[in-house]
């Protein structure tokens, strides 16, 4: 299965491409000003990078957040309308969850993950890796 991801909704923009869940290809670029400037030219990158075409991707997905609500629909509306195009199915995946499975870590070690929410703010929660699977200890919240 091949997977088409992206995530905008942190400073840290990406596009990331797997096949039978190794990845192919991977770019990424901190914000300086908006992701709506990049995600095309990096799913184009990616994409070239891996020698695909939009046709074999089987699975298209989105980091839907917590985070910048702008963000979030640069992502989301990039992959739905690719999705849409070529009759493909979409899921969105938690952004907290997304750098949790970043984080090497020890099995069933706290693995804590944290967004910047702006106003003295944090979108936060707590998961541990179980059998290669990310499993929630603590559902995502905002915290002061």
């Amino acid at each position: 299965m091949i997977i088409l991801a992206s995530e905008t909704s942190t400073l840290l923009g990406s596009v990331a491409l797997f096949e039978n869940g190794a990845q192919l290809a991977y770019k990424e670029s901190p914000r300086q000003g908006s992701h709506s400037d990049v995600i095309n030219v990096f799913i184009e990158d990616v994409l070239k990078k891996s020698e695909k075409k939009l046709s074999d991707i089987d699975l298209f997905a989105a980091g839907i957040g917590p985070g910048s609500f702008t963000g979030i629909r640069i992502s989301v509306n990039a992959i739905k309308t690719l999705a849409y195009c070529y009759n493909k199915p979409i899921v969105g995946i938690n952004s907290l969850i997304n750098l949790a499975w970043q984080c090497p870590s020890v099995e069933n070690a706290p693995i804590i993950s944290m967004i910047n929410a702006y106003k003295n703010m944090l979108y936060i929660a707590t998961y541990k890796k179980v059998g290669g699977e990310i499993k929630v200890v603590r559902e995502p919240e905002v915290i002061r």
